[in-house]
């Protein structure tokens, strides 16, 4: 969670804002601000963080009333913890003309195909990310009348999965015994971080 600090009332008050993220393991740092009329340039500026918080909802909240036209922006991004990170999307759930439910991903920053691979074989990643990725992005779909949710996912360039490192730490007897250390199962994976979202809903 983003707390002002480590106190007992500072940690209720980020969760009562809903201002928290989730990780698969690493301790990627992610921000997520969404607002009307944001600054394109914004992940340039020295003040990034005030001036998010000044001018845009932070994960957990919902967008301010929409204006006649135009739609919500959002300030987005990810500090690593020891690998580089591969790419931030957007994922927004909203509701169809008929009322179900849809989701669309948006590749909103970094390089799904940067290139950035693993050798199983001695879990050595070939890295080709970012150590922090940064943007503005705007909604090309959106709908004034349309309720919507947006939050953040950050992806890690690939690693070995556990079992991946496990199998590989035993002889090749020692694999035959075990079903993680078997042809078809998955040997990399990419860890990565999550929102909390920001909310739409039409006056």
């Amino acid at each position: 969670m983003w707390a002002i600090e480590n106190s007992r009332d500072a940690i209720f008050d980020a969760l009562t804002r809903r201002e928290v993220f989730g990780t698969s393991g690493p301790r990627i740092a992610p921000r997520f601000f969404g607002g009307w009329d944001l600054d394109p340039t914004a992940c340039e500026r020295v003040d990034r963080l005030q001036y998010a918080y000044d001018n845009a909802a932070p994960m957990g909240g919902d967008l301010s009333p929409a204006p006649a036209d135009g739609a919500p922006g959002f300030l987005l991004w990810a500090l690593a913890d020891q690998m580089p990170l591969q790419q931030l999307q957007i994922i927004k759930g909203y509701l169809d003309v008929n009322g179900e439910p849809q989701t669309a991903v948006y590749a909103v920053a970094g390089d799904p195909d940067n290139g950035a691979s693993v050798d199983t074989n001695t879990c050595q990643a070939i890295s080709a990310g970012e150590m922090e990725l940064c943007t503005v992005w705007t909604d090309p779909d959106f709908k004034t009348d349309q309720s919507a949710h947006y939050y953040v996912r950050v992806l890690e360039d690939p690693t070995c999965r556990w079992s991946t490192r496990d199998c590989n730490s035993l002889s090749p007897d020692q694999r035959e015994t075990l079903d993680g250390c078997q042809p078809g199962m998955p040997t990399v994976v990419q860890e990565r971080a999550f929102t909390s979202p920001i909310w739409y809903t039409p006056e």
